[in-house]
C-alpha cells in the first residue's frame, strides 16, 4: 500500500513538473515571438525609410546643405567680428596711403653723385677684401683668338667694360651718359648678374637688344668691334675653367658696380624690362623712375599686404575662443564661420578703396591709381582663392559624413535581442 502511495506521489510531481516546463516554454515563445515581431516592425519601417530615401536623395542632400548653412551662418557675434575686422583693414589703407608716396618717381637731386668719394672709398673697400680672398702668388693669363679673358687682378683692378660710352658713336648706338645704364644689361639689377658677369670676364658690352661689343683699354677703355653674346659665353666659360677665381671676381665686381650704382643720382633701371619692354624701360628711366624706386614701392605693398595679413590673423585668434563643441559639429565647420568674416570684411575694406579710386579719377586725377591698396588686394585674391576652397571642402565633408550616416540608420540600435533558453 505504501510503496503505491509513493508511485501515485512521485507521478504527481512529474507531472506537476511537465506543466510548470510547459508554461515556461509557452512564456518564452511568447517572448521571443514578440520580439520577432518588433524586430520585423523595425526592420519594415527601415525598409520604408530606406525606399522613400532612394526615391528622392536630393532632397535629403538639399535639407543637409540647408542646415550647414544654419550652423556656419553669421549670428551677432560674428557680425560683431565682422564689423570690427572691416573697419581694422579700412582703417589700414588709408593710414598707409596717407603715410606712403606709392608710385613717386625718384627725387634725385637727394642722392649722391655716382663718382662721390664716399661710394668711390666703399668700392675700393670692397675691392681690397675680394683681393684679399682670391690672392695668390701664380698670376694667370688667358688669351683667345676671339676675346682674351681677363685675369681676375685684371677685373678687381680695373672699371667694368660697360660702364663707358667712348666709341659707341661709331656704331651708331645713341648712347649717352644719361641712357647708358638703360641701354646695357650689364646695369639690370637681376639680369646683370648673368650678362654683366660675362661682360666683365670677357671685357664686353651687352645691350639691351643683346648686341655685344668687344671694348678695348688701349688708349682708353672704348667700344672696339661687333662680336657676339654666344661667342663671349664661350670666351668666358674658357677663362673660368684656367682660373676659377676670375667668376668669384667677376661676380664681386658685379656686385660692387651694382651697389654703388643703385643709390646715386643716376640710378638703375627697373629690373629685366630693360630686355622685355625696352620702350617702357626708357619711358620710366627718362621719368626718374627706377630701380631704388621700385624696391620702395614694393616695400610699401609689403606693409600693406604684412598689416592686412596680420589684422586676419588676429581676428581669427578672437574669433576661435568662440567656439562651442556643443553648438558646432567640429572645429573645421566653426572655422567656416571664421573664414567668412575675414574674406568679407577684406571684400569690403578693398571695395571702398577700390571706389575711392574711382572717384579721384572721376573729378581728374590722373594718378588716382596710386592710391591703390595693392598689397590688400592681394591679400584678397589670396584668400578668396584659399578660403571658398576650403569652405566648399568642409561643406562637401559635411553633407557627405551626414548622408552616410542617414543612410546607414540606428535600425540596429532599436533591434531587440533574442534571448536564449
Amino acid at each position: 500500500m505504501m510503496d503505491l502511495e509513493s508511485e501515485l506521489l512521485s507521478a504527481s510531481q512529474k507531472v506537476g513538473d511537465a506543466f510548470r516546463v510547459q508554461d515556461r516554454l509557452m512564456g518564452n515563445a511568447a517572448n521571443s515571438l514578440s520580439v520577432v515581431s518588433h524586430n520585423v516592425d523595425v526592420l519594415t519601417s527601415e525598409t520604408t525609410r530606406m525606399c522613400e530615401l532612394s526615391s528622392n536623395p536630393q532632397r535629403t542632400i538639399k535639407e543637409i546643405d540647408d542646415e550647414f548653412c544654419r550652423i556656419t551662418g553669421l549670428n551677432k557675434t560674428d557680425f560683431v567680428f565682422l564689423a570690427i575686422a572691416t573697419a581694422f583693414q579700412t582703417a589700414r589703407w588709408i593710414i598707409i596711403d596717407c603715410m606712403t608716396d606709392f608710385g613717386s618717381g625718384a627725387e634725385r637731386d637727394e642722392r649722391i653723385d655716382h663718382n662721390d668719394k664716399s661710394i668711390k672709398d666703399a668700392e675700393g673697400e670692397s675691392i681690397d677684401s675680394t683681393v684679399d680672398r682670391l690672392k695668390d702668388p701664380q698670376d694667370m693669363r688667358y688669351r683667345s683668338d676671339v676675346i682674351r679673358g681677363r685675369t681676375w687682378t685684371e677685373i678687381l683692378s680695373e672699371p667694368v667694360p660697360f660702364d663707358v660710352i667712348d666709341g659707341s658713336a661709331d656704331f651708331d648706338l645713341g648712347m649717352s651718359g644719361r641712357n647708358h645704364r638703360e641701354m646695357t644689361l650689364g646695369h639690370d639689377p637681376i639680369l646683370g648678374w648673368f650678362f654683366g658677369t660675362i661682360n666683365i670676364l670677357t671685357d664686353t658690352t651687352t645691350l639691351k637688344n643683346v648686341k655685344t661689343f668687344i671694348m678695348t683699354r688701349q688708349p682708353r677703355l672704348r667700344f672696339s668691334r661687333k662680336t657676339t653674346f654666344t661667342e663671349a659665353l664661350r670666351s668666358a666659360y674658357a677663362s673660368c675653367r684656367i682660373d676659377k677665381k676670375r667668376l668669384s671676381a667677376a661676380i664681386a665686381m658685379e656686385a660692387i658696380h651694382l651697389k654703388s650704382d643703385f643709390f646715386s643720382k643716376a640710378g638703375l633701371p627697373i629690373p629685366v624690362i630693360t630686355a622685355i619692354l625696352p620702350d617702357l624701360s626708357s619711358s620710366l628711366y627718362k621719368e626718374n623712375y627706377d630701380a631704388l624706386c621700385l624696391a620702395k614701392d614694393i616695400g610699401i605693398v609689403a606693409l600693406q599686404a604684412k598689416t592686412a595679413i596680420l589684422i586676419n590673423i588676429v581676428i581669427a585668434q578672437l574669433h576661435g575662443y568662440f567656439f562651442d563643441e556643443n553648438k558646432y559639429p567640429s572645429r573645421e565647420v566653426f572655422e567656416v564661420k571664421t573664414r567668412k568674416i575675414l574674406l568679407y570684411s577684406n571684400i569690403i575694406a578693398e571695395s571702398s578703396n577700390v571706389i575711392s579710386v574711382a572717384i579721384r579719377s572721376l573729378l581728374g586725377d590722373v594718378k588716382a591709381w596710386k592710391h591703390l591698396d595693392f598689397g590688400g588686394l592681394l591679400v584678397l585674391l589670396w584668400r578668396i582663392i584659399k578660403d571658398v576652397d576650403f569652405m566648399y571642402k568642409v561643406r562637401e565633408d559635411y553633407v557627405s559624413n551626414k548622408f552616410k550616416e542617414i543612410v546607414v540608420g540606428d535600425y540596429e540600435k532599436r533591434l531587440w535581442p533574442l534571448k536564449e533558453n
